[in-house]
């Protein structure tokens, strides 16, 4: 059994709230309330997406990913690395589809996990992040998917 929480916030420097959370086949976006829930267990899959600040539409970004998001996403499919390529691809596409239908250049960072028979995947886009909390202590394993760290990677020297 995993238990689970939510919340979402604009931070400091925003004055929308561009979160959009993806839970087992149910959207819940940023004029949502916060939320908890006892209980998944089996097989599931959660994706939380989050607008890039400062990029037309946000919002709707990170909504219209979360709606892909439960459409694409199945677990026992989940643990081939080729399946997760593909759900990213197909979520992408209907990101793009929707720029080009607005004319906005909106986007969204992810991060989302899947459990099926045991086996967890985990996923990020960006710099959302996922961790794992158990037996009271908290670990990243995810990274921040971004410029700047490959950047720090690929040995660049970065001029602060």
């Amino acid at each position: 059994m995993l238990e689970y929480a939510y919340v979402t916030d604009k931070g400091l420097q925003r004055e929308l709230n561009e979160d959009s959370i993806a839970l087992d086949g149910i959207v819940i976006t940023a004029k949502d309330d916060c939320g908890f829930a006892q209980k998944l267990e089996n097989e599931f899959c959660v994706g939380v997406f989050d607008g890039v600040g400062g990029k037309d539409c946000g919002e709707i970004a990170s909504a219209i990913c979360a709606e892909s998001f439960c459409k694409y996403c199945k677990p026992e499919r989940l643990i081939v690395r080729k399946e997760i390529y593909d759900l990213v691809e197909k979520i992408q596409n209907d990101l793009l589809a929707e720029q080009h239908t607005r004319g906005a250049n909106m986007m969204t960072t992810f991060v989302g996990a899947s459990l099926f028979k045991h086996k967890l995947t985990l996923m990020n886009i960006g710099d959302s992040r996922a961790y794992l909390f158990r037996n009271n202590v908290i670990k990243q394993y995810s990274f921040d998917d971004t410029y700047l760290n490959y950047l720090k990677k690929n040995s660049v020297q970065i001029l602060e």
